[in-house]
């Protein structure tokens, strides 16, 4: 409670326990395995609702403290995690939920390696290079992203040879997809002849791009360092006896027909901004400001005590009692075996309710228990049992008869005063008399419960709908458009984040939207080119269309660059008069740093004169000096844009012209322009937040305070002083 600020309100204090009873529907009948375990069947249903209430929660900013920046700030997706009691089978469903809500997931687990999309492809088409004559890799490598066919492309192509098999009709297909595909296919295989199968991968990658193309979508770079991780063991498999496409094609064929997997690569930084997806024994010890506990209403697994024969390490062995009569056996379970199972059970149900509250604990602003239910009105009178039990816990043997974590949850919610009303409802019950615990009436309202109802299914209407668009889809025909104040409200609806600063920025386009903003481009005089020998009016820009490349001296923008590109190469341990500027220019022509034209166009003079100035003297005595010092800041975006939502940061880059400190410690920064004949106060009052951009840059690179800063004007040999 401590670690919050008593001044600030988070969005999460009404009610940071969440509750979420998604409904199954009660007559499907319950799917179990061999085992006795609940199988998969409705954990998509509850991934979805997962993954559609983080990006709600994401979507809406909601505040999270900061603890090292105390204070708080908008919610990231490294801030949530998805806890699960065992992600075997379930984590791959969950991520999949995430990612098709557009959320980067991440989850350590030990098989699904061969099920991950970019595996699947790559092996696809190194089948494909053994051999061409395989339907489903062709037609999986022709409609990926490495050759990018379309559906309708794949069908008119084998519809041209209906009475071929499917290679020969890609063989005789005229599409430009299909014949740059067939030339790169040769190669491939020619190259498959002679280069291990680690080579021939990464030949794959470079030719498609797909290495870079995975790289770019959601968790790339997961994706990435699976496609490494699939060289990696190729490489393996060639260090043995058995080489060859063909025998490691084989190698992996027999690994899954053994459902033999092997882990996704693991690559996580701490800093990803990703959620993560854990299991409750690898969360112990972490932090989160919002965790999901899903799958709640898993039940509790009686394996250890079903066996023939069960061993406690104090009670010992637990047999049956095994009687015959003839050809006739019978067994039946013996005092002892009760007694060893009893507590088995007990010791189970207490490393269970264990992991719950290391689980329940992980969260530290916000709680979200997720669990599937069928028959719920059961469940509600089932949970409710104990709402008139006076003591504040419940008594040993209804934690003991509880079936899942939902199930404690649940009886615990029900004699909740305030959370457990929905479920009191539905009972039928009434209220549950006040329990007080060391003087304290308990109830507060902490708790949020959620019914969330099984899908319904579409009604026949819907469905005659749904069906007329198919045909319109596939008849390539308008798809129908509401009338009146439905087509309205479409041609008005605006984009809800219509901030006209983008993520990224540059200190430079930065400067240029500000002189915008200001209505100051129009008044202002353009940058010209001076050029040598022409009076100062005969001065001017042309058009670059009417310019001979080879001739035309740079003008505006290029005549800056060039400038800041001699200062930053002059060498300042000489005199710095003309003549020594002009020596040192025509060595970086000779280097081939300046170009004959360029050479010819740069004022020497000016430089020369500002090196003769006092700031341009200051600036040669100084004992350190930076000079085209680049750097990166992340800023609030309110900053630089008043309409950007609260909790935005930019990242702004830009390159410093100059800074030095002198021999006392002051530090002194340096823009250098060319803008001409401009009013000081105008100049000043254009650059001034981009000097303050550049002073806070300089402290956070040095940890020094800028003490003065100057705009130097190289045409006009003038420093106006900025106040930062």
């Amino acid at each position: 409670k401590g670690a919050f600020p008593e001044t600030a309100v988070p969005d999460f204090a009404p009610a940071p326990v969440e509750v979420a009873l998604l409904e199954e529907d009660a007559d499907a009948p319950a799917a179990e395995d061999g085992e006795g375990e609940e199988v998969l069947s409705g954990f998509a249903a509850e991934a979805a609702w997962i993954a559609g209430r983080l990006r709600d929660l994401y979507d809406s900013r909601v505040q999270v403290f900061d603890k090292d920046a105390e204070a708080y700030r908008p919610v990231r997706w490294r801030d949530m995690a998805v806890l699960l009691r065992a992600v075997r089978g379930k984590a791959q469903i969950l991520l999949e939920a995430l990612q098709a809500r557009g959320i980067p997931a991440y989850a350590t687990v030990d098989a699904g390696y061969f099920e991950e999309i970019e595996v699947k492809r790559m092996l696809a088409l190194l089948a494909l290079i053994d051999n061409a004559r395989q339907d489903i890799p062709l037609t999986a490598v022709l409609h990926s992203p490495i050759v990018g066919m379309t559906a309708q492309e794949l069908a008119e192509m084998r519809a041209a040879a209906p009475e071929e098999d499917f290679y020969t009709a890609f063989a005789r297909s005229d599409n430009p997809k299909a014949a740059a595909f067939r030339e790169k296919l040769d190669g491939w295989r020619r190259l498959s002849r002679r280069a291990g199968v680690p080579e021939l991968l990464w030949q794959l990658y470079r030719d498609t791009g797909y290495y870079d193309y995975v790289g770019a979508a959601p968790g790339g770079r997961l994706r990435q360092a699976n496609l490494r991780m699939l060289s990696d063991r190729a490489a393996d498999y060639e260090k043995t006896n058995l080489r060859g496409l063909f025998r490691f094609l084989q190698f992996i064929r027999r690994m899954r027909d053994r459902d033999t997997d092997l882990a996704v690569a693991r690559t996580l930084g701490e800093n990803e901004d990703v959620i993560r997806v854990m299991t409750v024994h690898k969360s112990k010890g972490l932090e989160f400001p919002v965790v999901v506990l899903a799958d709640t209403g898993r039940r509790f697994s009686a394996r250890d005590t079903q066996g023939d024969l069960l061993i406690h390490r104090e009670l010992g062995l637990g047999p049956f009692r095994v009687e015959s009569e003839g050809s006739i056996a019978w067994r039946y379970p013996t005092l002892r075996r009760q007694a060893v199972a009893a507590r088995i059970l007990r010791e189970n149900r207490a490393e269970e309710m264990r992991l719950l509250y290391v689980a329940m604990t992980r969260a530290r602003e916000k709680l979200i228990l997720t669990g599937r239910v069928k028959s719920l009105p059961q469940l509600a009178v089932k949970w409710c049992r104990y709402n008139d039990y006076r003591p504040t816990a419940l008594p040993g043997y209804a934690a003991a008869a509880a079936g899942s974590w939902l199930d404690w949850l649940g009886t615990a919610l029900a004699r909740d005063e305030a959370g457990g009303q929905a479920l009191r409802e539905i009972a039928g019950v009434g209220e549950p008399p006040a329990i007080e615990y060391d003087g304290t009436r308990l109830g507060t309202p902490r708790w949020q419960i959620r019914i969330v109802p099984p899908p319904a299914a579409r009604t026949a209407e819907e469905e005659t709908a749904a069906d007329d668009w198919l045909e319109r889809i596939r008849a390539l025909e308008p798809l129908p458009c509401p009338d009146g104040e439905g087509r309205l409200r479409c041609l008005d609806w605006r984009y809800p984040w219509k901030g006209d600063i983008p993520a990224k920025l540059t200190v430079t386009e930065w400067k240029r939207r500000q002189i915008d903003a200001m209505q100051e481009a129009a008044a202002s005089e353009p940058p010209t080119v001076y050029l040598p020998g022409l009076p100062e009016e005969d001065a001017f820009a042309p058009p670059v269309f009417l310019s001979e490349p080879t001739t035309q001296a740079p003008g505006g923008m290029a005549y800056g660059t060039l400038m800041h590109a001699v200062l930053q190469r002059l060498d300042l341990s000489g005199d710095c008069t003309q003549a020594d500027i002009d020596a040192q220019l025509d060595r970086l022509a000779a280097d081939g740093v300046l170009s004959a034209e360029e050479r010819a166009i740069v004022r020497s003079a000016s430089l020369a004169a500002f090196f003769a100035s006092p700031l341009g003297q200051r600036l040669r005595s100084a004992p350190r000096v930076w000079r085209e010092q680049p750097f990166s800041l992340l800023l609030p975006a309110a900053r630089l844009d008043p309409d950007a939502a609260p909790g935005d940061e930019i990242f702004l880059q830009g390159v410093i012209d100059v800074f030095f400190e002198e021999a006392d410690g002051r530090t002194v920064l340096i823009d250098y322009k060319t803008d001409r004949h401009t009013d000081p106060e105008t100049i000043r009052r254009r650059y001034r937040q981009q000097l303050s951009l550049y002073a806070e840059a300089i402290r956070r690179l040095t940890g020094k305070m800028v003490q003065e800063a100057y705009l130097y004007r190289l045409f006009d040999g003038d420093a106006i002083a900025v106040p930062v």
